[in-house]
């Protein structure tokens, strides 16, 4: 049996947080928070992050449609692309050769959604102020997320801010390349 005073230097060792404290902690201690989402990665608790976010934002666009084939579909709508934009961003670092392990990745920018959860009440003040408060809210979304990926993928931040439109620029040139390859397929003669 250990003694009391051993017991108090003994190192403490980090565990997995809740839900409710990722929540918080990317709210109020986002830095602490960060590095622990990428010790220990929570994608469970990211994509309740992105279906949230994804709700929140039907709710708020549609009026009356609650159906629940709307919703589910918005859901998987959200998750899909989420995990779609994660995937090519995690890509394009690996080519930079920042591989890291996809969960992380997810679940670091998955957090980083959370200042998202302020545009409708952002957009019920209505204008000028909400206005402004959308733009706060857009900035801050953006900042989280550059930063989420930076503690992804141990890159400073700055360097990161260029990897971001990057993964845009790529996803826009893929899919360009898919719509003009369906269009030459669809043009060739048939035999």
């Amino acid at each position: 049996m250990q003694s009391p005073a051993e017991l108090s230097s003994a190192p403490i060792q980090p565990r997995p947080s809740s839900f409710l404290d990722n929540l918080y902690g990317v709210w109020f201690k986002p830095k602490a928070t960060f590095q622990s989402l990428r010790q220990f990665p929570p994608v469970g608790q990211a994509a309740a992050v992105v279906v949230l976010v994804k709700l929140l934002e039907v709710l708020r666009t549609t009026e009356g449609s609650f159906a629940p084939l709307v919703m589910i579909g918005a859901a998987l709508q959200g998750l899909a692309g989420w995990v779609l934009l994660t995937s090519l961003l995690n890509a394009l670092a690996y080519v930079f050769g920042r591989a890291v392990a996809l969960p992380i990745v997810l679940s670091l920018t998955g957090f980083a959604s959370v200042p998202w959860l302020l545009i409708a009440p952002a957009l019920a003040l209505g204008p000028p102020l909400s206005g402004f408060l959308v733009l706060a809210v857009l900035l801050w979304f953006v900042v989280w997320q550059v930063w989420a990926a930076a503690v992804a993928f141990e890159l400073p931040r700055q360097q990161l801010a260029l990897l971001i439109p990057l993964t845009l620029v790529g996803g826009l040139v893929a899919l360009g390349w898919l719509v003009n390859g369906v269009g030459f397929l669809s043009g060739l003669p048939e035999a």
